[in-house]
């Protein structure tokens, strides 16, 4: 739920966090980043993955969740993209978001269970 997934494309105040979690600035180990970041790592052998993001989310911009969605179904990975329309970026915490959010993660583990 919107994740990021591609850490050297955050604001400010996300590089901040992602700086004091690997102890390292982007800047200082652009490398370290890299590797850190879920878009460098799509491939057929992975996960299925569903993916929710909020349109009107500034934090963790709605085209991290699009752009990996792409790739890792490129790659040939199973994936699913949700965005919510002007939903913001914690919007699985919130009405009138909640519900759907939880409807929409049931919907799809259950999909993963039977095969469908």
């Amino acid at each position: 739920m919107a994740t990021p997934t591609d850490l050297t494309r955050l604001g400010v105040g996300g590089q901040r966090f992602v700086t004091q979690f690997l102890h390292a600035s982007l800047e200082e180990n652009p490398k370290l980043w890299a590797r850190a970041s879920p878009v460098n790592h799509s491939s057929a052998g992975g996960p299925s993955i569903l993916l929710m993001h909020g349109t009107a989310d500034e934090s963790v911009l709605p085209e991290q969740s699009s752009r990996f969605a792409e790739l890792y179904s490129k790659a040939g990975g199973r994936v699913e993209l949700v965005l919510i329309p002007n939903a913001p970026h914690p919007f699985w915490n919130y009405m009138p978001w909640l519900e759907d959010a939880m409807n929409r993660a049931a919907a799809f583990l259950r999909r993963l269970q039977t095969g469908v």
